[in-house]
């Protein structure tokens, strides 16, 4: 008990010098036992550029698709006499053209931290499972399934960048499930 100190009782207690050689003796740590830092999550980050507009034939089947969608909705606007109907449809269909002609590349980088998706991040913690598939043009696409009930899916274009060094950082932090393709990807991009 001579080692406790009081902190009720103002008077230093001596402590003879042998008892402090042993305390003070510093203690050997392996590299192995630090935890990992910054830079090391940096060595792990993956950066690129995702963009994937629609090429050759698959403007075909996108106009064939919107010119159809837009014939049921005339059709619907007019066995309902209402035009509100086939202005709806309308507007869907314009907003559906402009999002694929005005499309432009998404920058893309997963570290340690997270997925951040043109200067927004999505932590580890909010994503669910990841997947990685080719589409029936043969690009390959990065899936994310979030646990967020506004964002359920993220699909993001991988373009040249190897799917082995990208499941190999996500595994480390998400779990890798098989996602379904959505059928209008495979109808519209199918070679």
């Amino acid at each position: 008990m001579s080692n406790v100190l009081d902190l009720k009782n103002p008077e230093p207690v001596s402590v003879d010098e042998s008892t402090t050689a042993d305390v003070m003796t510093p203690e050997v740590v392996s590299a192995d036992a630090v935890p990992p830092s910054f830079n090391e999550f940096a060595a792990q980050a993956i950066a690129w550029e995702a963009h994937h507009p629609l090429q050759g034939r698959a403007w075909q089947r996108h106009y064939m698709l919107m010119a159809t969608l837009v014939f049921i909705g005339g059709a619907v606007a007019w066995w309902q006499s209402s035009v509100a109907v086939m202005i709806v449809t309308l507007l869907g269909a314009a907003t559906w053209e402009i999002r694929e002609r005005l499309s432009r590349p998404v920058s893309v980088a997963v570290d340690g931290r997270g997925v951040e998706i043109d200067g927004r991040r999505i932590a580890h913690a909010d994503l669910a499972s990841f997947d990685i598939h080719r589409m029936p043009d043969d690009t390959v696409e990065l899936s994310l399934q979030t646990r967020r009930w506004h964002i359920p899916t993220l699909r993001l274009p991988l373009g040249e960048q190897d799917p082995q060094e990208i499941r190999a950082v996500l595994s480390q932090y998400i779990v890798e499930s098989e996602h379904p393709t959505p059928l209008l990807d495979v109808f519209i991009r199918r070679p």
